[in-house]
């Protein structure tokens, strides 16, 4: 665990510095913000960066930043060379090194805004349907207000109908602290560790001599498309023999997984093949794309390649943002339905 340091690290990238100097020019990387509807140049210290993302509540012996300077900068020295050579030599990392690889793809796929988006819709649905079920009937209300005051060794009496008209004056909101979305983040990445290490990589590329083209990323770097290009409702990647994922890792090389028997480094692949790419990329962003060029290849609904950063962020404005349609919202509140009305047969109703 890191030391506690007078001056704390706070610029936390969510893209790694490693992962971002490989989309640079002259030093450089476009940022393509879709909240913003911007484009600008900027370096890589200034890119992809929100201030104390990472940072936890601690006792004091260590700082806020221990786990942007401990577990985050630790997986990173250990991937950064594995992936030099990878991007070298063409040899795709074996045993101890794939392994390394595989806690460092766990960590990329949850480090990001999208796995907080998800935590929060999660929640938000959840107060939700507690709010709606706590108010469903008197006998309900009655119940779950015993149990808390019974909880916190208190006793009162509240009149269902005022606290019915009291509610309409009421908000509801949840209040997530940032240590509980990093300790979700370590978890999660946690458990996606050995997902990761039982895929197939493989590596596409460009060649740069013949074509122009370059691979974008985003601040959801992974990003899972089903072969046929149509995901169905309720499609998973995992265990997926029909799934690819896509890892940009530089503007010239892209890092696929799959269920694939053999691991294959591709004849450099099309224009249109970049295009596709990096329209997923692009679709698939919180807020931040970064590029080696203001303008990159992507692919418009009708199929045909656009390269205009201004078209795209008009494309995206009507496109859905974040991840709450990844979430299926109405499994969600059935589920947690069911929870409630299981924990309730399990008390006698307060009257």
């Amino acid at each position: 665990m890191a030391k506690k340091q007078n001056n704390p690290a706070r610029r936390h990238h969510i893209i790694p510095k490693l992962i971002l100097k490989r989309f640079t020019k002259d030093g450089q990387v476009w940022v393509t913000d879709r909240n913003n509807q911007n484009s600008f140049c900027t370096n890589i210290d200034n890119a992809a960066c929100i201030r104390d993302y990472y940072a936890v509540g601690t006792t004091g012996e260590v700082g806020g930043d221990c786990i942007e300077q401990g577990p985050l900068n630790e997986i990173e020295n250990l991937a950064e060379p594995i992936i030099d050579r990878m991007l070298q030599t063409w040899r795709i990392p074996k045993e101890k090194d794939w392994e390394i690889l595989a806690n460092f793809l766990a960590l990329m796929y949850c480090r990001g805004p999208m796995c907080r988006t998800i935590i929060r819709t999660i929640w938000d649905q959840g107060i939700k349907v507690f709010d709606e079920y706590t108010y469903s009937s008197e006998e309900i209300f009655k119940s779950i207000v015993g149990e808390v005051c019974k909880a916190e060794g208190i006793n009162i009496d509240i009149d269902y109908k005022e606290a019915l008209r009291a509610r309409e004056q009421l908000k509801t909101y949840v209040d997530i602290q940032n240590t509980y979305y990093v300790r979700q983040m370590l978890e999660l990445a946690s458990a996606f560790v050995p997902v990761f290490a039982e895929m197939t990589p493989n590596l596409e590329r460009i060649d740069t001599i013949v074509s122009k083209a370059r691979y974008v990323i985003s601040d959801y770097p992974i990003l899972a498309v089903p072969r046929s290009g149509k995901s169905t409702k309720g499609w998973r990647w995992y265990r997926n023999l029909e799934a690819d994922l896509f890892f940009p890792l530089s503007s010239k090389v892209c890092l696929v997984l799959n269920y694939d028997k053999d691991r294959k480094v591709f004849p450099p692949v099309s224009r249109n093949r970049v295009a596709f790419v990096n329209h997923i990329v692009s679709l698939n962003s919180e807020r931040v794309i970064i590029s080696e060029e203001q303008d990159f290849v992507w692919l418009r609904s009708n199929r045909t390649i656009a390269s205009s950063h201004q078209e795209l962020l008009e494309f995206l404005k009507s496109s859905p943002q974040g991840s709450t349609d990844r979430v299926n919202v109405d499994l969600l509140k059935q589920r947690t339905l069911e929870v409630l009305k299981q924990n309730e047969a399990k008390r006698p109703l307060s009257m």
